[in-house]
């Protein structure tokens, strides 16, 4: 997905440098290619994962997340990356950032954005309350969620009670990864 996103954008703006690894980038998707599997689910859980990646230098990210339906007993650790997608985003920053912190709690409150209505049609189709795990792999965004604050780089502070309030509202776990 970062690959067809750069991709997209490329190709306004081509040369024949561009183009050649354009065409590289294809191959090389077109190897690596995996399908989707959608495999059926009795008791759902609905899992979240977002990241982000940042370039020190310029300040720039890009931030991602990827929804997953499970069943609710499966374990994290067990979820394959292919498996169950529902949903999946990643798109340019248009923020500078100073920190890895700060993008991936801008990647949690992009995905926060899109959960309640993804859960809210699960919970049509299943009746149930719907178990929200949220998946990080930063460990300074987790003590900020759990001390809601971002001492830090107090600019981050609402985002961090945007993401601490959806979270609530979901009854969520987040789990660091």
């Amino acid at each position: 997905e970062y690959l067809f996103s750069h991709m997209s954008r490329a190709v306004l703006n081509a040369d024949e440098n561009l183009i050649e690894k354009l065409k590289k980038i294809i191959v090389y998707i077109k190897r690596k290619n995996r399908d989707i599997i959608l495999t059926g689910v009795n008791k759902p859980k609905f899992v979240c994962s977002s990241d982000a990646a940042y370039k020190r230098i310029s300040y720039e990210s890009r931030l991602g997340y990827m929804f997953h339906l499970v069943e609710e007993d499966e374990k994290i650790e067990d979820i394959k990356i292919y498996e169950n997608i529902i949903k999946w985003k990643s798109k340019l920053n248009k923020t500078l950032v100073d920190s890895t912190t700060s993008a991936e709690c801008l990647a949690a409150k992009l995905a926060l954005k899109h959960v309640h209505k993804y859960i809210d049609i699960c919970k049509q189709l299943w009746g149930d309350d719907i178990q929200y795990v949220h998946m990080i792999d930063n460990l300074p965004l987790l003590k900020c969620l759990e001390k809601e604050k971002f001492e830090e780089e107090p600019r981050m502070n609402g985002c961090i009670k945007y993401n601490v309030q959806n979270l609530k509202d979901l009854k969520g776990k987040v789990v660091w990864v």
